[in-house]
């Protein structure tokens, strides 16, 4: 029975060993009710002796999955810590431009807009292009413009003056 289960798992399912434990915890519910049908089946089906010792197996298979098996691969896998998951290197300015992250944008097109790190503002290198700054309240401006003050930048973003697909690199420096 454990091989035919172990067999149709290899075969039926991306699912690694490690990931039973948030599987089991996804699907309590109809795996309670998996239980009780089973033990309700054998209590009516097999003999006294035998309905035990079924039902006996029946709840330690329940029991390693909803509660052994979580917390075994709970222990075992490493955990990340979320700040350091979500934490990205910031380009700076100062570094070599050949190394600074590039944007891609088409003839006559628009960049996807760049969020500012507090306390940061945007250098962009490249041709034909010109830098738009958009404000946290909302208000947009371009340098070929008279920016007012209207207070911190929410991101940039770069439009193509260039009848072709231009390349311009972006990198921060402090404010």
């Amino acid at each position: 029975m454990a091989g035919a289960v172990a067999l149709y798992w290899g075969f039926n399912t991306q699912m690694r060993p490690a990931d039973v434990g948030s599987w089991s915890y996804d699907k309590w519910i109809p795996l309670l009710i998996i239980w009780g049908i089973g033990a309700a089946l054998i209590a009516l089906n097999a003999k006294e002796k035998t309905a035990v010792t079924l039902q006996k197996v029946l709840t330690w298979v329940m029991l390693a999955l909803l509660i052994a098996l979580p917390v075994w691969f709970w222990i075992v896998t490493p955990s990340t810590n979320p700040q350091q998951a979500t934490r990205s290197e910031v380009p700076l300015a100062s570094s070599p431009q050949s190394s600074w992250p590039k944007l891609v944008i088409p003839a006559n097109g628009k960049s996807e807009r760049i969020p500012v790190p507090p306390g940061m503002r945007i250098v962009m290198a490249g041709n034909k292009f010109l830098l738009h700054n958009v404000y946290r309240n909302g208000n947009e401006c371009s340098f070929n413009q008279s920016c007012p003050d209207v207070g911190a930048v929410a991101g940039n973003y770069a439009t193509n003056e260039a009848q072709e697909t231009n390349i311009v690199a972006y990198a921060f420096a402090p404010i």
